[in-house]
């Protein structure tokens, strides 16, 4: 991304994709280093940086992203540390008590969490479509399946479509969510 001195690039949609051109070519993107040569604040590429984000079309590192497609496929990270995210699980699903609506965010900590729900009368919003298929077998589950742009590397759904089918719905819990276990 070449840097022009004293012009800002004020449009999103132009910021966003000259993130993306610069994602793609292997450069590093680093929240400072972007600010500097859009001419806009750190927040204004934050903001950015987590919509795109959001799309699916990179991944948030501390202090800047990585193209979506570098993250590991969801099986992998499924089986890494799989007796932790059990654990974490287990514990988790003993805190949501029935007939609850609850909401899983994506995630293969909060796919170990699910499989501690069958049999249990619930209400389960998510975006997860490993979610969707680990709890659609169970007749006690109702899901409620958030729309979006399907993030294939992550077996989600992303993006407004997502953001806007949440409105309706007011959980009694914060939904669960965990990344790293």
């Amino acid at each position: 991304m070449a840097v022009i001195p004293g012009v800002k690039v004020r449009s999103a949609v132009e910021r966003q994709r000259l993130i993306m051109r610069t994602v793609r070519s292997g450069e590093a993107v680093q929240v400072s280093d972007l600010a500097r040569r859009l001419g806009v604040s750190q927040m204004s590429v934050r903001r950015d940086l987590a919509q795109l984000a959001r799309a699916g079309h990179l991944i948030r590192v501390h202090g800047g992203a990585v193209l979506a497609e570098d993250e590991p496929p969801f099986g992998v990270i499924e089986v890494e540390r799989a007796a932790a995210k059990d654990r974490i699980g287990h514990a988790a699903a003993a805190l949501v008590e029935d007939e609850q609506t609850i909401m899983i965010d994506i995630g293969t900590t909060t796919l170990a969490f699910a499989r501690h729900l069958h049999g249990r009368p619930l209400t389960v919003i998510t975006s997860s479509l490993a979610i969707v298929q680990e709890l659609l077998p169970d007749p006690e589950i109702e899901l409620v399946v958030l729309g979006g742009i399907v993030r294939r590397n992550y077996r989600s759904m992303v993006g407004m479509l997502a953001e806007d089918a949440l409105r309706p719905w007011t959980p009694r819990w914060p939904r669960p969510r965990s990344s790293g276990a």
